[in-house]
């Protein structure tokens, strides 16, 4: 099973951008859900990052600008399309990503 999701290059912390999302990389799939409109947006992250920062791979990992952010588990990207300008100026890209390549890890 895959997923494709688009996600916004964002400023600092330990996000991604958006050409650093190579085919062969292993990343963490974070999604962000604003809870007063419902929409949600994706980021992708390092795992090594994650790690050394003690977040967890799977589940609720708290509130980013307002919205609650969940980790998805660490994906394997397996395709991306052409970096894009979305509104507001900033980058997005859209990634499939694999399934959860470790579904056992907190």
């Amino acid at each position: 099973m895959t997923d494709t999701v688009t996600f916004l290059m964002e400023d600092g912390g330990d996000s991604l951008s958006c050409g650093d999302a190579e085919p062969g990389r292993e990343v963490i799939l974070e999604e962000l859900t604003d809870p007063g409109t419902g929409e949600t947006s994706w980021r992708l992250r390092s795992p090594k990052d994650c790690l050394l920062r003690g977040m967890r791979y799977h589940g609720w990992r708290g509130t980013v600008g307002g919205r609650a952010a969940y980790a998805c588990g660490v994906r394997q990207i397996v395709g991306v399309g052409p970096i894009r300008l979305a509104p507001g100026g900033y980058a997005s890209r859209t990634v499939t990503v694999g399934p959860d390549l470790h579904p056992e890890w907190e």
